[in-house]
Order: C-alpha cells, then structure tokens, then sequence
C-alpha cells in the first residue's frame, strides 16, 4: 500500500479497521455513541491486502483518505458496483427486486443471533448500530431460537443428574 489509509492499520501485525463517526451516514444515531474500531477477521486478511493492491486502485483516486469508497454519481466507481449487486441479486434470489450491498448486514446479524440466540449486544456491536435497533430488526428470531438454545444448554447442564 502506497499511501497510509487513515481508516486502516496493522497495529502488532494485526489489521485493524478504524472509522470516525464523522464518516458514518448515521452519524446522529448510532455512530454518535461510538467510533468503530474493531480488529479484521485473519481469514480475510489475504483478501483485503489482494484489494488494496488491486482493486481499490482502480476504484479510487489516490488521495481519497476512505478505505472503503462509494458514489451516487453514475459516473463513480461504486455506482457500477451497486448495480452490479443489484443484478446479481435481482438474477439469482427469486422476486428480489435487486438489492446494495449494505444487505449484507443481515446475514450477518442473523448468524450471530441463530448461533447465540439474546446476543443482541454482540450483533449491534458488529453492526455498529444500538442494541434496541438490533432487537426492533430482528424480533423474529427471538421466540423458537430462544427456546432452541435454552434446551440444548439445560440438556448440557442436566446431564450429571
């Protein structure tokens, strides 16, 4: 990497991504109450150093400070990508009308919670949101999963009985 990305780091040979609130769209809601700073996965670090090198080249100037770039404009880099997500989802998820990339955050929040069912914290935390958000999102899965998990835990701790 040629330039020094304000928004990531290798702190003690671990990458790090660290975003100001400032540089959040939701920076009067949840992004007030903390700046995300928070540790990359290791099994994506090849990936992100293949994108640094590669890709984000081709995707922003030089001098643009962001790790991760977007635009509106239909000229812009991330515009094209936005649309080809789109495409792609439009293409391959019956009656889906084609959806960003910022979906993501859904699978994402609902592994977390199928695995540890109450772990709205945990969830909120990754996605840097508020926990009442999370919960208000994703009260669906709260009922069976709950009860799925409580089981499989009093099972475990009953079995000396």
């Amino acid at each position: 990497m040629s330039r020094e990305l304000p928004q990531l780091r290798k702190e003690n040979g671990e990458w790090r991504i660290a975003i100001d609130r400032k540089d959040f769209k939701n920076q009067a809601g949840a992004a007030k109450d903390r700046a995300y700073d928070m540790p990359v996965r290791k099994e994506v670090w090849k990936d992100l150093e293949i994108y640094l090198k590669s890709y984000r080249p081709l995707l922003a100037d030089p001098n643009n400070p962001y790790l991760f770039v977007s635009g509106d404009s239909s000229g812009g880099p991330m515009y094209s990508l936005n649309r080809q997500f789109a495409a792609i989802t439009r293409r391959y998820f019956r009656d889906c009308p084609g959806v960003g990339p910022h979906v993501m955050r859904h699978p994402v929040a609902t592994a977390i919670l199928k695995a540890h069912p109450n772990a709205w914290g945990a969830a909120a935390y990754v996605l840097h949101d508020r926990e009442e958000t999370v919960r208000k999102a994703y009260a669906h899965l709260r009922g069976e999963d709950t009860a799925r998990w409580l089981d499989a835990m009093m099972t475990e701790s009953l079995k000396g009985l």
